[in-house]
C-alpha cells in the first residue's frame, strides 16, 4: 500500500461522516504506524501518549505473544492534544461497540471490513490487515535507517527484536509473513514498544542457529540491502528531478 493510497482511503473514511467511518479512519491512519491486528483495535485504549493493546494471540499456554498486553509510544507528530483527544475518543467508541455486541469483537471487525470494501474502489486487494503488513515494512525501514554504521549481526538483531516487540511476537522468527522493507514508506512515523515488551522477545531458533554457526543473517541482511538500494534510488530520482526543473 502506497502513502498516496493510504491518504486517499483515510480521506474517504472520514468523508463518510459516520461513527464507523471515524473508526475506520483511525485504523487506516494509525495501522501503518502501530501495526495492531484488526481485532486489537477494538479493545485498545490510549493512556497519555501510549497505546495499550491486548495481544490477540496471547494465552497462558501457547507462549506466542509477548504478554497479555503491549504498550506502544505514539510518534511525536501524533502527540498533540487534539490528536490525542480524537484518538482516545474513537478508541472508546470501538470498545463501546464491542460491549454492545456482548464482547463479540468479530462483529465490530466485520462491520469495519464491510465499510472498507465499500470505499476502497480500485484498491480491491486492500483489507484491514494490510495496515499491519505496511507497519512491519515501515518499522523495518525506519529502524534500519537509524544505524549509521555497518549493519552487522548485532544491529540486525536489534531491529528484529524491536519490530517483533511492536507486533507482540515473542520470537524474532515470526516476521517473514509480513510486509517487505522495500515497501516501507520513506520517513514514515512509527510507534515504539516499551521496555517490558522488548524484554519479552526471544531470539528465535532460526536466528540463534545462524549465530551459533557463525553464518550471516542473510534474510535480514538482504532486507537491509534492499532498503539501502531503495534509499539510493529515491535520492537519485530526486537529484534528477531537481536538475531538470526549470529555473524561476
Amino acid at each position: 500500500m502506497t502513502e498516496e493510497t493510504s491518504r486517499d482511503l483515510v480521506a474517504r473514511a472520514e468523508a463518510l461522516g459516520s461513527r464507523t467511518g471515524q473508526q475506520l479512519r483511525l485504523i487506516l491512519e494509525l495501522g501503518p504506524i502501530c501495526g495492531l491486528r484488526p481485532a486489537e483495535w477494538v479493545t485498545a485504549e490510549l493512556r497519555g501518549h501510549t497505546l495499550v493493546a491486548r495481544c490477540a494471540k496471547y494465552s497462558e499456554h501457547n507462549g506466542r505473544a509477548t504478554g497479555e498486553t503491549r504498550s506502544l509510544q505514539l510518534p511525536g507528530r501524533l502527540q498533540g492534544e487534539r490528536d490525542l483527544l480524537r484518538i482516545g475518543a474513537t478508541l472508546m467508541t470501538l470498545r463501546e461497540d464491542a460491549e454492545a455486541a456482548d464482547g463479540d469483537v468479530s462483529m465490530v471487525v466485520g462491520r469495519l471490513a464491510r465499510t472498507l470494501r465499500g470505499i476502497r474502489g480500485v484498491n480491491s486487494r486492500i483489507v484491514l490487515r494490510t495496515t499491519r503488513d505496511q507497519a512491519r515494512a515501515n518499522m523495518m525501514r525506519a529502524y534500519l535507517a537509524e544505524f549509521n554504521g555497518p549493519l552487522d549481526d548485532a544491529a540486525m538483531i536489534d531491529v528484529a527484536v524491536i519490530v517483533a516487540a511492536a507486533f507482540g511476537h515473542r520470537s524474532t522468527d515470526s516476521q517473514s509473513v509480513y510486509g517487505r522493507t522495500s515497501r516501507g514508506w520513506r520517513s514514515a512515523p512509527v510507534a515504539s514498544p516499551d521496555r517490558a515488551t522488548l524484554d519479552a522477545v526471544q531470539i528465535g531458533p532460526s536466528m540463534r542457529g545462524k549465530l551459533a554457526r557463525g553464518e550471516p543473517l542473510r534474510l535480514l541482511a538482504a532486507v537491509a540491502e534492499r532498503h539501502r538500494r531503495c534509499e539510493k534510488q529515491e535520492d537519485d530520482d530526486a537529484h534528477v528531478t531537481s536538475l531538470s526543473a526549470p529555473e524561476m
